[in-house]
């Protein structure tokens, strides 16, 4: 409301400006006898066409773009400033429709109210069509916006069941040849899925929230696989780096990857191997690598690791998609002299 009432007196002002113009060329035509007469009609015209406008846009025909409407607000303002004029020049309201000169000033007058009224109707009418547009545009924004959270939340609720599954199968193979083990993972799940019930539903959490659920995980496996599993989060002392563990990521988004190097890489092999996360920042960007020392690619069907549809990395993929829209990325590639490599890059754009 309170722009609506500076762009009217924005409009008053320009009117009287304009005004003062007209009057300046009524005077120079010979209309008028002074220029103080002169602008006295041209204010009460102005005025009135103005307060034509105002009275039919704000009561009785709110947001039109009629040219009819236009018009008319143009005639009555234009009638009624005549009257105004004469009573300003004369104290009579018909003075100036029989003044000598009333017809060349009822004429100039009309054509100056037709131009403006045409003007001002243009005007409207882009700005409704731009108004349009911009709401259409905001309607598309926020449809994509509902279609995009769905798809974060359906991929994220894919990853869930799959992890708690895959945990509890490997608990109960515990049962009978390790109780004690057994028991002491199903405490550490209990926690662990009290962490995700707390925080898991959320959009992002800390880095430091996704190396508490890391740690948690690879215990888990710990007890199972015992030596034939060994992990590091790189650099040492990353886990009380307050710069890092306070960056918000995406959560569950590397425990598929740890997930995906223990299932496909670590317990295949006989030896087992190592598991490292590692995490930097390269330019203004968020590097997260984790790195398993597997059967690799080579020994270990690649279409597990790349395949786009499942679960898994290729659910990652999805999410990092939908999330980032192409500015972060994943890559897979070997490593060496066994392993595989799988590297995320997010965008630190608040940082």
């Amino acid at each position: 409301m309170k722009m609506s009432w500076q762009k009217d007196l924005l409009g008053l002002f320009y009117n009287t400006l304009v005004c003062a113009v007209i009057a300046a060329v009524v005077l120079d035509m010979a209309l008028a006898s002074s220029y103080g007469t002169s602008l006295k009609v041209a204010l009460s015209i102005g005025y009135s066409i103005q307060l034509s406008y105002f009275v039919f846009d704000r009561f009785l025909y709110p947001n039109s773009s009629s040219h009819w409407v236009g018009l008319a607000k143009s005639i009555i303002g234009l009638l009624l400033g005549v009257a105004v004029g004469g009573i300003a020049i004369k104290g009579t309201p018909f003075f100036l429709f029989y003044y000598p000169a009333a017809p060349e000033v009822l004429i100039f007058s009309a054509i100056i109210a037709v131009f403006s009224a045409a003007f001002i109707n243009t005007k409207v009418r882009l700005a409704d069509q731009k108004q349009h547009i911009l709401e259409l545009e905001a309607k598309h924004l926020k449809q994509e916006a509902v279609t995009l959270e769905a798809e974060i939340h359906l991929l994220q609720a894919q990853i869930e069941p799959h992890f708690l599954f895959n945990t509890l199968s490997n608990i109960v193979s515990l049962i009978q040849t390790k109780p004690a083990v057994a028991e002491k993972s199903l405490v550490n799940l209990a926690q662990l899925l009290r962490f995700k019930l707390d925080r898991s539903r959320d959009k992002t959490h800390t880095l430091g929230d996704e190396l508490w659920l890391l740690r948690a995980y690879l215990d888990l496996h710990s007890m199972r696989l015992g030596k034939r599993l060994s992990y590091h989060f790189l650099p040492i002392g990353i886990e009380n780096d307050t710069f890092f563990t306070s960056l918000d990521i995406p959560p569950l988004l590397i425990q598929p990857m740890v997930e995906n190097a223990i299932q496909h890489g670590i317990e295949p092999a006989v030896e087992g191997g190592d598991v490292s996360i590692m995490v930097s920042c390269g330019g203004n960007e968020l590097l997260i690598q984790v790195i398993d020392t597997g059967i690799g690619l080579e020994a270990h069907s690649s279409s597990t690791l790349t395949n786009h549809s499942g679960i898994g990395l290729s659910n990652v993929r999805h999410r990092l998609q939908a999330i980032y829209a192409g500015r972060a990325t994943m890559s897979i590639v070997e490593n060496e002299p066994s392993g595989v490599i799988v590297k995320l890059a997010l965008p630190m754009e608040d940082r």
